[in-house]
């Protein structure tokens, strides 16, 4: 049997192992076929060569891990722990295990050990955990793979020279066909960014197999076998929840509300649920990772509106398989890609509303508060009347427009011109006054 070749993903590896530091115990959170248990796998690897620490991971999902208890986490433990040593834990889904949170409390309340829980579900991140009650805790998202990975995952290797412009950047695979940095983001779209849709399935027939196993994992997994959650109501109608999926995909980049999607989803189904039931559907796809949130933000006052909200799916390549008329959209795609970059850059991303218009996202990390507009390059009037919404704004924060068709710069009052491809390559955001760089 040939061995299994894990592709490094250095940059969320360098992150986990910086977070753990300052916190006993690491939430890594994302959804299903994002390389978690991948990354679990080569951080065993990477700490289990120091000959100062110790390393202990457990599969709670695998094949054999079935019948796996809390006695026998524990046991595997102390059959490897030594008083003194360091000692990191690696838990895969462990919520899978009857007892689970004890023993997790039992972990971290030992000085020497640090724990990092990989998992699929946002309900484990739980008060019943001491870590997490006394703020000795910290979340990392595990998103999709960025532009940049998606290239490096499916060995497209640079023929330009590096300080090429990205618009005039040339790639080629196996030294076979040429592909540009555009033909590279369409494949990118079409085909998602999950770890499991490998070089050799991105055809039509083996990718759509690949994607539908994705989808049935995380309804089957992600939401029905978790049951109930912080009081939210287990998911049971199955058909309604498939339903929900396809309408909120195909109004994402909208906002919507648990009304609003009850009548639409009655709508299509010819019966009307509630809006609670709807609610509670909601919160079991954002609990599973399957859709994140952009709540409704009002720029002149400053506060998070309750109504309305957008929900972007996590993943393109889920999108056209579940809604394969989605995919015209162009800049529905690229708010999509956009909104989920400004995640793995750390932000917190909202979406603006500015009396009767609307902003793209209203983003914060840190101090930092940055208003971003996503145009459609089709749309001939996009950029002018993108200027003209941002020049609403009477406030000093940072303010950008995103789009395939403008190149990377400064107007003359300060507003940032990103080209797409740029930003989802690296670009930062920049700021007034400080010149444009990687």
């Amino acid at each position: 049997m040939k061995k299994l070749v894990l592709v490094p993903r250095t940059e969320p590896i360098d992150s986990i192992l910086d977070r753990i530091k300052d916190v006993d115990i690491l939430f890594v959170n994302g959804a299903r076929r994002t390389g978690k248990s991948c990354i679990a796998i080569q951080l065993e690897q990477m700490i289990g060569a120091d000959d100062q620490c110790t390393v202990l991971r457990f599969n709670c999902e695998g094949m054999a891990s079935d019948t796996l208890t809390a006695e026998d986490l524990i046991a595997g433990f102390e059959a490897v722990y030594s008083k003194g040593r360091r000692i990191v834990i690696l838990l895969d889904e462990v919520f899978l295990v009857n007892g689970w949170e004890s023993v997790v409390n039992r972990f971290t309340a030992l000085p020497d050990c640090k724990t990092i829980l990989f998992t699929s579900v946002r309900h484990v991140i739980s008060e019943k955990l001491d870590a997490v009650r006394e703020k000795r805790y910290g979340v990392m998202d595990m998103l999709p793979f960025s532009l940049e990975e998606f290239i490096s995952f499916h060995g497209l290797r640079e023929i330009t020279p590096a300080e090429t412009p990205n618009s005039e950047k040339r790639f080629t695979q196996f030294e076979h066909e040429i592909y540009s940095l555009n033909d590279i983001y369409r494949l990118y779209i079409n085909y998602g960014g999950l770890a499991i849709m490998k070089t050799e399935y991105m055809d039509p027939e083996r990718a759509w197999v690949i994607t539908e196993g994705t989808y049935c994992a995380a309804l089957m997994r992600g939401i029905l076998d978790v049951g109930s959650f912080n009081n939210i109501v287990a998911v049971s109608d199955v058909a309604l929840l498939r339903n929900l999926i396809l309408i909120m995909s195909q109004t994402s980049g909208s906002n919507v509300s648990a009304n609003s999607l009850a009548k639409q989803t009655g709508d299509y189904m010819n019966r009307m649920p509630s809006a609670k039931t709807i609610e509670n559907y909601i919160a079991a796809l954002l609990n599973s990772n399957c859709f994140y949130i952009s709540p409704r933000y009002d720029i002149k006052t400053g506060s998070v509106l309750k109504t309305f909200a957008r929900y972007y799916i996590v993943d393109t390549g889920l999108l056209g398989y579940i809604s394969p008329d989605a995919r015209c959209g162009n800049a529905e795609m690229l708010e999509n890609r956009v909104y989920f970059e400004l995640l793995r850059r750390g932000y917190t991303v909202f979406n603006g509303k500015l009396g009767r218009d609307y902003i793209s996202f209203v983003a914060f990390l840190g101090e930092e508060k940055v208003y971003i507009h996503i145009v459609d390059e089709k749309n001939a009037d996009g950029i002018p009347d993108a200027l003209a919404k941002l020049r609403k704004i009477r406030d000093n924060h940072p303010k950008a427009v995103i789009s395939f068709d403008t190149h990377s710069t400064v107007t003359a009052d300060g507003i940032f011109m990103i080209n797409a491809l740029d930003f989802l390559m690296g670009t930062k955001l920049l700021r007034p006054g400080i010149a444009a760089n990687k």
